[in-house]
């Protein structure tokens, strides 16, 4: 069973989830599309059921990897294929995976 089926257009095959963290509420906060199939690179919020929540358009290649981060935990780091380091304030809280 997946969680999410990413599809073809006629640029090819989306590219399916490379890095992801999850937010208190259980959502899937992930990175996934790039430039060269399908709506382009994205971060995605899933829900825990896999509906998807919402969709942010990142202006790379492709985004790689995502946690959040600042003492309030409500900072999300992205990093790329080509090497940058984005952050951005959400409305969410990352869960702390740890004690």
């Amino acid at each position: 069973m997946s969680l999410h089926t990413f599809g073809v257009d006629h640029r090819g095959a989306q590219r399916g989830v490379d890095g992801m963290t999850l937010d208190t509420d259980g959502n899937i906060i992930a990175c996934a599309g790039w430039e060269s199939g399908g709506p382009g690179p994205m971060i995605y919020v899933f829900s825990p059921e896999g509906r998807v929540l919402e969709t942010h358009p990142i202006r790379v290649e492709r985004a790689t990897n995502c946690c959040f981060g600042d003492a309030d935990m409500k900072t999300l780091y992205v990093t790329t294929g080509g090497g940058h380091l984005f952050r951005a304030r959400t409305e969410r809280t990352g869960w702390i995976m740890w004690p």
